[in-house]
């Protein structure tokens, strides 16, 4: 098809920097075009005006026209309902497969619990899996499970060399989160050549080791932190490997990239550019080949809300753009509902879909590198990768990973990333849409997923499982033991306990969670009163006077659970104090302007406080706050303490009894 040219207006072609900073700058009324550029996590420079680059090359990513391929996460425990849920999702689009297992640190508390070769078997019942790609995520189990998986594909007589099977094994993000390692180096080491042996000699394709950036993502770590600490897991697979006899081009393919894709789309695309640059560094001073990544992104776990999860989908559609038009060549999309439970079949056809409208219908896979010359992708690319390599010299001037997780280095820089990420959303500069921003106060619960896990504690026939000798396969005697019977369990029980190294565990959690602890507060309240906890809308004046700081302050505290009365025009005093009396609030609010707190701001919180009010507040920090108020609030106020104060007012009498209830029933 012959392409037509795009007639660009010639005053866009035409105009250079001066100009455009020009007209900023005359928009700006004469401020300089700097006071807007901004900060990242990162502590880099993202400005407001870019200019093209138009020398620069597009780089290798995924490929021209080659879309990424879309991998739906696994996670159900009871087999029969984890495999109609691979059908579906294979037959809804997916080619991709992420059998998350119980023993994976991404498995909160779910997972696929499949133990056995009749287990494995069922849940691939009506898969072809010579057509799809698996990526395994179980923990320390990475060569157990492998076996397990391999083991039944030769049951189904698929042949091993038309498998491809990535990173099932990841040992750096699980020693962080649990805060402990079972077996020294040079034993994991030790099994790890004897895995990548086995999976050579099979002839199965894809990655080996995983170095996965989700668990430090999700503890709060920067973007160009979790890029250089990727960078350190996979140097530090690669010197484990180093001494089982494989060749150049086989070490540089043992190691895949999982990476995180969330709703800063352009940090996202150039994270995952910077990763390729990166790559490439890393294998040419390792003196490897430097082809072969497979980068696999997943929509952040950490920017997921319970309360209006629909919010998640626009979040999870904004991250697969950005990891797609950065050369993902794989990405999972979490369903919407992850932060609540188990996923429905809706949220799950949704996460499917929007890959699918992305890749079919918006044919963003049709450009290799469509952030080529943009000065913002490229210079944002450059500055990211730089940085990550800075902290990746960091890492291995500690020792490497592994010594900088049990020197507690990395947990200090990554709780110093993560104290000031929790601090701006709890300050309102990083808003979460449907939780600290425009909550909504008359949600309707989402229906959850909920199953009984089975009990995966059980095993029938360890007595008949002993550990191969020195010279002996691990993969190989798994293979065995599955045939004969044996389960995933049954090989766990058999090895020998040990107290394992420990380090310093790294706090997970999501952005959201401490709003959601006191939205959850509330409804506690609310079932054992009747009522939802309120505050008083103690406006001033009239409806142009009080109306925007009144929707302001409601909205602040209702991202708390609370219930603010109607506005209203009070025609004195006496008539708010009325009306504060009737509501059945114990805390109140004062919304005005600031010469109405200045006039009459001392008399209300006098006349509040005797009606009954514990606590008064005043919208935006008045001229002349009286000293009787408790607090102000405005934009740019620490919300979370706001909120964290309110609810604390039923800590003492007369509510302390309701109080303690609501605690246990949390």
């Amino acid at each position: 098809m012959e392409h037509q040219s795009i007639d660009i207006p010639s005053y866009f072609r035409e105009a250079s920097r001066n100009d455009w900073e020009g007209a900023a700058a005359k928009a700006l009324k004469g401020a300089a075009v700097s006071t807007l550029d901004t900060t990242d996590r990162d502590g880099l420079t993202v400005s407001a005006i870019y200019e093209g680059m138009r020398e620069r090359n597009p780089l290798q990513l995924r490929g021209a026209r080659v879309p990424w391929r879309i991998v739906q996460r696994v996670d159900h425990p009871i087999i029969e309902q984890a495999n109609d849920q691979i059908l579906e999702d294979l037959m809804g689009g997916a080619d991709s497969l992420e059998l998350v297992f119980p023993s994976s640190s991404n498995s909160r508390g779910s997972g696929v619990d499949a133990r056995s070769l009749e287990d494995m078997l069922k849940l691939l019942d009506g898969v072809k899996p010579d057509l799809i790609d698996f990526h395994l995520d179980c923990g320390y189990e990475g060569s157990a499970v492998t076996m397990l998986l391999l083991e039944a594909c030769k049951s189904m007589g698929i042949a091993e060399d038309s498998l491809r099977i990535h990173a099932p094994v990841e040992i750096w993000g699980i020693y962080a989160q649990n805060g402990v390692i079972r077996n020294p180096l040079d034993v994991l080491g030790t099994r790890l050549i004897d895995f990548a042996a086995h999976m050579k000699q099979m002839g199965v394709h894809g990655s080996l080791c995983r170095a996965d950036g989700r668990i430090f993502h999700n503890a709060g770590a920067s973007p160009a932190q979790e890029l250089g600490i990727i960078l350190a897991s996979t140097i530090a697979y690669l010197r484990m490997l180093e001494n089982g006899n494989l060749s150049d081009e086989d070490l540089a393919r043992m190691v895949g990239v999982t990476a995180v894709a969330d709703a800063d789309q352009f940090t996202t695309l150039a994270k995952a550019r910077a990763l390729r640059v990166l790559w490439s560094r890393l294998m040419n001073v390792a003196g490897l080949p430097a082809e072969g990544l497979h980068l696999h992104m997943e929509s952040s776990w950490r920017m997921q809300t319970r309360y209006d999860p629909w919010v998640n989908m626009l979040r999870s559609s904004v991250s697969a753009f950005a990891a797609g038009l950065g050369g993902a060549d794989s990405v999972t999309v979490l369903p919407f509902m992850v932060a609540g439970g188990l996923a429905d079949g809706f949220s799950r056809r949704v996460a499917r879909n929007t890959q699918s409208i992305l890749i079919e219908e918006s044919n963003l896979a049709a450009v290799n590198d469509p952030g080529a010359g943009s000065g913002l992708v490229e210079q944002r690319t450059d500055a990211i990768a730089r940085e990550a390599w800075r902290f990746f010299q960091q890492i291995e001037a500690d020792g490497g990973i592994f010594n900088a997780l049990q020197s507690g280095f990395l947990q200090s820089a990554i709780a110093k990333k993560r104290a000031e990420q929790e601090e701006a959303v709890a300050f309102g500069a990083m808003p979460l849409t449907g939780t600290t921003a425009f909550p909504n106060a008359d949600e309707k619960p989402v229906r959850i997923n909920v199953v009984d896990l089975p009990d995966i504690c059980v095993s029938t026939k360890v007595e008949g499982i002993a550990e191969p000798d020195a010279q002996g396969s691990h993969c190989a005697s798994f293979r065995k033991f599955y045939a004969e019977g044996f389960t995933l369990l049954d090989i766990q029980s058999s090895r020998p306990k040990t107290n394992g190294i420990t380090c310093e565990k790294l706090p997970i959690a999501r952005l959201s969670e401490p709003f959601e602890a006191l939205r959850k507060q509330a409804e506690n309240f609310t079932e054992l009163t009747g009522v939802a906890p309120k505050i008083f809308m103690a406006t001033i004046g009239s409806v142009a006077d009080h109306t925007a700081r009144a929707t302001f302050a409601a909205n602040l505290y209702a991202s708390g659970g609370f219930q603010a009365t109607p506005s209203a025009v009070f025609s004195d005093t006496a008539a708010m104090v009325k009306a504060f009396k009737e509501s059945g609030a114990v805390i109140a609010c004062l919304c005005g302007t600031d010469d109405a707190y200045a006039e009459r701001g001392a008399e209300l919180v006098a006349q509040l406080k005797s009606a009954g009010a514990e606590r008064v507040t005043v919208v935006v920090k008045p001229k002349g706050l009286p000293d009787s108020a408790d607090a102000v609030v405005f934009n740019g106020c620490n919300i979370l303490a706001e909120l964290q104060s309110c609810h604390a007012v039923f800590s003492h009498p007369p509510h302390s009894d309701l109080r303690l209830s609501l605690e246990e029933g949390a």
